[in-house]
């Protein structure tokens, strides 16, 4: 029953939406109010709920929103898109709301407002999720960017294919998380970038409209990934100390190796067998 009343509920949002097109906030304001109510979500609202005993009817308001706006954002009339793009920055601090549940249907509303408009939203989501996925002092922060990346990935399919690189490197350096659900998360999102890698640049087909800071980042760290996965094509490292001896092939290639997860601060050993 409840999931016949939850189909016959999207169907009459759906409904509702392409009939009245781009009056629906004349014609229905107290649904249009609902909507977009989380317009009154900030930064002083996540740190209240971070500190104090969660509101369990303020939480559920949000939640009817949030299911409300992943329902009804794929159908709202062009004219209304604006509204839309008004409230990412507020949704964009709902994944870091303490409750696991929020911040599920939060990732879900920004995957379906990314299948609208893309770049509108990867450029915000690159620029807000990738810092809060390094934040190693809270999890939820972790946990919430990485699945809103990776309801964004599933969501955009190919459409995603621009932003992979820039997506890839942060999601890898998650995967070996302390916290289970991040590693899970990311573990499960770099097996889909990292199959759409090829296709990046290949499919003329897939516009790439990043910002000039954004194509910067990415040719650093696809420089990274072509060290990473290609470790032949490191440059050679020239030693600056003076060694009266000359490096043998496999000697070289085990200084750039070393070379490279010291320029990218990672971690490693080398082992000769």
């Amino acid at each position: 029953m409840n999931k016949i009343q939850r189909i016959g509920a999207t169907f009459a949002v759906e409904s509702i939406c392409k009939f009245f097109g781009e009056s629906l906030p004349q014609a229905l304001p107290t649904l249009w109010q609902l909507l977009l109510d989380i317009k009154k979500i900030d930064a002083a609202f996540i740190a209240r709920i971070t500190k104090e005993k969660i509101d369990l009817d303020e939480t559920n308001n949000i939640i009817t929103s949030l299911q409300l706006l992943e329902v009804a954002a794929p159908y709202l009339h062009d004219k209304l898109h604006p509204s839309l793009f008004e409230i990412l920055p507020k949704l964009f601090l709902l994944i870091q709301h303490p409750l696991k549940a929020v911040r599920h249907m939060t990732a879900r509303c920004l995957a379906t407002i990314a299948s609208i408009n893309s770049q509108r939203v990867m450029e915000l989501a690159i620029n807000e999720l990738i810092p809060l996925l390094s934040q190693i002092e809270s999890s939820i922060n972790r946990e919430g960017a990485a699945e809103t990346i990776s309801c964004i990935v599933n969501k955009l399919q190919f459409k995603i294919v621009p932003y992979v690189v820039l997506l890839i490197v942060p999601v890898l350096g998650r995967m070996s998380d302390q916290n289970q659900a991040v590693r899970l998360i990311s573990t499960n999102c770099f097996a889909t970038l990292i199959q759409l890698m090829p296709l990046d640049g290949a499919a003329p087909d897939l516009k790439d409209d990043l910002t000039d800071d954004l194509k910067e980042r990415k040719l650093k760290d696809r420089e990274f990934l072509d060290y990473l996965f290609r470790p032949k094509s490191i440059p050679d490292f020239k030693v600056p100390i003076a060694i009266n001896a000359e490096l043998r092939s496999y000697q070289q290639a085990g200084v750039n190796w070393l070379w490279f997860l010291n320029k990218y601060k990672l971690h490693g050993i080398l082992c000769k067998f």
